[in-house]
C-alpha cells in the first residue's frame, strides 16, 4: 500500500492496536468499510467480538489478497489458492479456526468468512453427529425418543453414519 494511505487503529477486544490502512480494511470488511463512510473512525475502532491473535490473522490475510489479487493470471490464482489453503489449516487449532468464522462473519469480511466455512465444512462432513456435536461444542437436546423418530424419518441422511 502506499505510504500516504490514511490509517485506522482496529482495537481487538483484548486492548491490542493494529494500523491499518483504511483502503485495505474498507476492501476486506463490510463493516468497517461502513464506519469509514459514516466516519465514525475517530479514536480507533474498538472490535469487542475479535481477539488479538484473529486480528493479527484476518490483516494478513487481506494484506495478502491485496498483493496477490492485483494479477489474475492462472499461476496467480494457482499460488493465491496454495496459500491460501495453507493459511487455513492453522495447525488444526479448532478453537482459532471457529474464532477466526466469528471474527470473520462480525466483520462483514465475506471472501474470508466463505473460505473459513468450507475449511469448517471440510472438517466436519465426514463427522458423525455425535462427533459434529463434540466438535461445535452443542449439546444434545433431544430426548431419546425425539433422537430416534428424528433418525427414522430422515433415514437416508444416516446411511453413512
Amino acid at each position: 500500500m502506499a505510504s500516504n494511505s490514511k490509517m485506522l487503529v482496529l482495537r481487538s477486544y483484548e486492548g491490542d492496536e493494529f494500523n491499518v490502512e483504511e483502503s485495505l480494511a474498507s476492501a476486506g470488511s463490510g463493516t468497517l468499510k461502513t464506519m469509514v463512510d459514516e466516519g465514525i473512525v475517530e479514536g480507533g475502532i474498538p472490535l469487542p467480538n475479535v481477539s488479538t491473535k484473529s486480528l493479527g490473522k484476518i490483516i494478513e490475510y487481506w494484506r495478502h489478497h491485496a498483493q496477490e489479487d492485483s494479477d489474475g493470471s492462472p499461476e496467480s490464482k494457482a499460488a493465491m489458492k496454495e496459500w491460501d489453503d495453507e493459511f487455513l489449516k492453522l495447525d488444526g487449532n479448532k478453537k482459532e479456526l471457529l474464532n477466526l468464522v466469528m471474527a470473520a462473519n462480525y466483520l462483514d469480511a465475506k471472501p474470508l468468512f466463505e473460505a473459513l466455512c468450507e475449511e469448517v465444512r471440510n472438517t466436519i462432513k465426514v463427522m458423525s453427529v455425535e462427533e459434529v456435536r463434540s466438535y461445535l461444542n452443542i449439546e444434545n437436546d433431544f430426548t431419546p425418543e425425539e433422537e430416534e423418530k428424528i433418525r427414522a424419518e430422515n433415514a437416508w441422511a444416516f446411511e453413512n453414519n
